[in-house]
């Protein structure tokens, strides 16, 4: 079985691969800073649970996220906010596959359309 560092390093690889520095880096950032701070976050602070996951800890990935998308001038904040809430969404459902294989690969996909 795999180990969600496993699943990142394989998602990162094939984000940069296929969707471009720029797109890769964000989306890489949201899995990375993004799940960090929501296990933080949700940890210290989260009660109320959905699917396992804290919804403190999800809107900690969001504006994570959100400010990852900030960062970055050339992306379009509107589009930026939406991937931003899809990334959010793809970590707190339980999804069969790793979110950190889908978060990135997903974004960066939306972020390179």
């Amino acid at each position: 079985k795999l180990t969600g560092a496993t699943w990142l390093v394989l998602s990162s690889f094939l984000t940069l691969t296929l969707f471009g520095k720029i797109n890769a880096t964000i989306a890489i950032s949201f899995v990375i800073l993004g799940d960090s701070f929501a296990a933080l976050i949700g940890k210290k602070w989260g009660r109320l649970k959905v699917f396992k996951k804290t919804l403190i800890g999800s809107g900690a990935f969001f504006l994570i996220s959100c400010t990852i998308v900030f960062c970055f001038p050339q992306v379009d904040k509107l589009k930026g906010v939406g991937i931003a809430l899809v990334g959010t969404l793809i970590e707190l459902f339980p999804l069969k596959i790793d979110d950190n294989f889908s978060v990135p690969l997903i974004c960066g996909f939306l972020l390179w359309l």
